[in-house]
């Protein structure tokens, strides 16, 4: 059996059965996602498919993203509570975390530790996609401020950042 002390943090321990997990409550269902599955979401940088939803009690959430070029995406800020990580599958994105900016292409990886401020824009001039992974509640926090945040609505966003332990960086 894998040391404890080494896994936790990373990993769950179910006291009950003695098995580890990946954020998946004992019981829940397994799931495979096919291409063009998963339910439709908006936020700020374009539609997106969720494929492992907060919905489902789970302790992260995993979003397949299509930013247009020249899509803004949100405002820089910081999660207090939160971790995000961006895998571009195609195209390109521009990414803000902490002091870097960096334009980064099919194959790149942006991963923005709570505490960190960051954002993200697609400059264009083509469509990008993107895996984006999460803590669960930050896809409620995205879901709930996308509408704010692409209406330019700074207060409302500001408000809404805060009920989720964040904050805009600027």
């Amino acid at each position: 059996m894998p040391d404890q002390d080494k896994l936790r943090g990373l990993v769950s321990m179910d006291d009950h059965r003695g098995e580890f997990s990946m954020g998946f409550d004992p019981g829940s269902d397994p799931s495979i996602v096919l291409p063009g599955e998963g339910r439709r979401s908006g936020g700020t940088s374009g539609t997106a498919r969720v494929k492992v939803d907060h919905a489902d009690n789970r302790s992260f959430a995993i979003v397949e993203s299509a930013p247009p070029a020249g899509a803004l995406g949100p405002p820089r800020h910081i999660h207090d509570e939160y971790d995000e990580a961006w895998y571009v599958l195609d195209g390109e994105m521009e990414f803000s975390i902490g002091d870097r900016v960096e334009l980064c292409g099919t194959g790149s990886l942006a991963f923005a530790p709570r505490g960190v401020a960051h954002g993200f824009r697609n400059p264009g001039p083509h469509d990008a996609r993107m895996l984006v992974v999460m803590t669960a509640q930050c896809l409620q926090l995205v879901e709930d401020g996308g509408a704010a945040a692409a209406a330019g609505d700074r207060s409302a966003l500001s408000a809404i950042f805060r009920r989720y332990r964040s904050r805009m960086a600027e």
